[in-house]
């Protein structure tokens, strides 16, 4: 009886509304656009027209991770697409927007379950 009430009492979670939401497509889709570079909440709370609370709790909600996440995932990604086409760790780093090779390596085997080294050598063999 006691959880019945509780839950009846606790708000629902909802997804973003249809403005917010076009909002966190648009900053997705800024984020993709800036990947390399740094972006602070700021910065992304004014391309969103968003409080920075309410920003990272609808980009959450409707991508799934919040934005500074993102971003970092999609600074992996741009790293094995350049370390897949033979640039040097340390390069790929730099262009990827981290600050050093070895700020990259941490996130690298971390997200993606390997050293840049390794996918590297994978990527590269596999060609």
């Amino acid at each position: 009886m006691a959880t019945t009430l509780l839950e009846q009492r606790r708000p629902s979670r909802r997804l973003a509304e249809p403005s917010s939401a076009r909002s966190i497509l648009l900053l997705r889709d800024y984020l993709d656009a800036q990947c390399p570079r740094i972006v602070t909440l700021t910065e992304m709370s004014r391309v969103a027209a968003l409080s920075p609370f309410h920003l990272v709790r609808s980009f959450r909600e409707r991508i799934g991770v919040p934005p500074c996440r993102y971003l970092l995932r999609r600074r992996v990604q741009r790293a094995q697409v350049l370390l897949a086409r033979g640039m040097p760790i340390s390069k790929a780093a730099q262009e990827a927007g981290f600050s050093d090779q070895s700020h990259l390596a941490r996130h690298f085997k971390r997200i993606v379950g390997m050293t840049p080294g390794q996918y590297a050598k994978r990527a590269i063999g596999a060609r």
